[in-house]
């Protein structure tokens, strides 16, 4: 079985309505769908774009001076920062952007959740495509707690699930609450994990969404700075090594005032990974953004019937050489 899949590389924006975030994920869902994709993933954080369209209108203008994307604009980006700081001061009682935010998720949490489903199964259902929707800070629906959660929709717009981020990264934890379950995804293609950024250095979390029967895994990224995202990276293409599974790297760029101790621009280069066996020249990279820092849409061929005969006559049959009684045996003294 063969599929095209998409991977976006997204720049962070402020969308004043629904509407307009709405347009710009069907920008990338058209191009994918051109391209016969089956597979679109957006980056970890895409839901917090929906954000403004509950804010004070003033605030949402400021905004959208500030995250102006005039190249070369240094000095407008500058002083969209400075009038955004002033007025943040001036409304907010010296409030940063953050405070703002989850005051926002706090009044309008439920409505951010209803407003992100609508957009990506609406866009997953006019496109007959899966999706993984990146992730948003929304309540739980079973506990209400505030989650960093990746949900994943079917080709006829249905909610296949969402995975709550179970390790949380520094800049997640004065937002969200850290997931406890580990899930898969059915598809048409086999089930699928979605590890979220930081999750990727955890070993164990891939591992165990492999062997309840994961054939991808899919890593959506918010990484502020280059040293995060090598690390992220790493992380994300180790998985899919270690595990002998296609992957997925999807990494928002651009501006960052969410983040209050790391506070560089997210970069990210986004990624279609694979065993490193499976490509020619051993990289196991099967498409890569070309910058750090703009917004791209990847492509390319997972084949799964070529990735399970390249797997039973490997030199290094990692599923049937693992020591399980070994493995259970070490966790139960741990």
């Amino acid at each position: 079985m063969q599929i095209n899949v998409a991977c976006v590389q997204q720049k962070a924006r402020i969308y004043p309505d629904e509407e307009s975030f709405k347009e710009r994920i069907c920008f990338f869902m058209k191009k994918a769908s051109e391209e016969n994709c089956s597979l679109i993933v957006f980056p970890e954080g895409v839901g917090a774009m929906l954000a403004p369209q509950f804010m004070p209108r003033p605030l949402v203008k400021v905004l959208m001076t500030a995250y102006n994307e005039e190249e070369g604009a240094s000095a407008f980006r500058a002083a969209g920062k400075a009038l955004l700081g002033k007025f943040l001061d001036r409304v907010t009682a010296g409030q940063d952007l953050t405070a703002t935010f989850n005051e926002t998720l706090k009044k309008h949490g439920r409505e951010l959740r209803e407003s992100y489903l609508r957009v990506f199964s609406s866009a997953a259902r006019e496109y007959a495509m899966y999706v993984v929707g990146g992730s948003a800070y929304v309540p739980d629906e079973i506990t209400g707690s505030i989650v960093n959660a990746a949900y994943v929709f079917g080709p006829e717009g249905e909610v296949l699930g969402y995975q709550n981020k179970i390790h949380l990264y520094i800049e997640d934890t004065h937002i969200c609450k850290p997931g406890t379950e580990i899930k898969v995804f059915d598809t048409g293609f086999g089930k699928i994990g979605v590890p979220i950024c930081y999750e990727g250095m955890f070993p164990e979390i891939s591992r165990i969404m492999v062997l309840r029967g994961a054939r991808a895994l899919i890593n959506v990224s918010a990484c502020p700075g280059e040293i995060c995202f090598a690390k992220i990276r790493a992380g994300a293409w180790s998985r899919v090594q270690d595990n002998q599974v296609f992957g997925l790297h999807s990494c928002l760029v651009g501006r960052n005032d969410l983040s209050k101790e790391f506070t560089a621009d997210y970069v990210g280069r986004s990624s279609v990974l694979a065993p490193l066996d499976y490509t020619p020249d051993l990289s196991g990279v099967l498409a890569e953004a070309g910058s750090l820092y703009g917004e791209e849409l990847l492509v390319a061929t997972w084949d799964f019937n070529r990735l399970a005969e390249l797997i039973r006559g490997n030199d290094t049959p990692i599923f049937r050489d693992l020591r399980l009684d070994l493995v259970k045996k070490y966790y139960s003294d741990i």
